[in-house]
């Protein structure tokens, strides 16, 4: 039932800290929407699947069936986006627990938001482990290669569907822009994107911390090696 395979999807934001137990009927009231469902009614049996890929593709396969989306990559992955997005904290909680972490050092704010973006798939980790990867020794120093082979359509090329859609703009601007905070209708390929907006928003408003983060990061570096060439 595919009531089973979206309590494993909230089981999943459970266990990874982007719910808490106090939002479980409104969250799945969110997908009950989503999914036009007009009934809840689960086994109760326990989710045996951890990697978000895996709870998501029957829930965007379902979606396909029932013709709630095209069966298309573009359409698939705005689906998925749109599923996290009801999982996803406020920008707000995001930024709270980015201080917390950077009260600590700027190296567990970095780590944490890194591993919060993968929880919520903004960072598709199935996708990453498709690459390429390995060391070349330079005279400049070793350069880390890789070689993307998650993707096999052009995103860009999404990006601009998007803008181009029939369906209007938020302000007459791109909705992939900070206006998606903005949501807007829920019935277009566009509109997927438009609700995903918190995921994508939380991301916005973090990353302006991330710089100063990295900055300190990579200071530290410096100094220890500063440190070590002159021992």
């Amino acid at each position: 039932m595919i009531c089973d395979e979206i309590q494993k999807l909230m089981d999943y934001g459970l266990q990874n800290d982007l719910i808490q137990p106090e939002d479980r009927y409104v969250v799945q009231n969110q997908y009950m929407e989503i999914f036009q469902l007009n009934d809840w009614q689960t086994s109760g049996d326990a989710s045996s699947k951890t990697e978000i890929d895996a709870i998501l593709q029957p829930l965007i396969d379902y979606a396909c069936a029932q013709h709630l989306i095209p069966d298309t990559s573009a359409s698939r992955d705005l689906f998925d986006t749109r599923l996290m997005g009801v999982l996803t904290p406020m920008p707000r909680e995001v930024m709270a627990s980015f201080r917390k972490h950077y009260a600590v050092s700027p190296e567990a704010a970095t780590s944490w938001y890194y591993a919060f973006s993968q929880n919520l798939n903004y960072v598709r980790r199935g996708r990453i482990a498709k690459d390429l990867k390995w060391t070349y020794a330079s005279e400049y120093g070793t350069l880390d290669i890789t070689i993307n082979r998650s993707q096999g359509h052009c995103r860009s090329k999404i990006c601009q569907g998007i803008c181009i859609s029939q369906v209007p703009a938020v302000s007459g601007k791109c909705r992939v822009c900070r206006q998606l905070e903005t949501t807007g209708k829920a019935e277009s390929a566009s509109g997927f994107a438009a609700n995903s907006g918190r995921t994508v928003a939380a991301a916005i408003l973090t990353l302006w911390l991330l710089p100063r983060a990295l900055h300190c990061v990579q200071r530290k570096a410096y100094s220890n090696e500063d440190r070590c060439g002159s021992v």
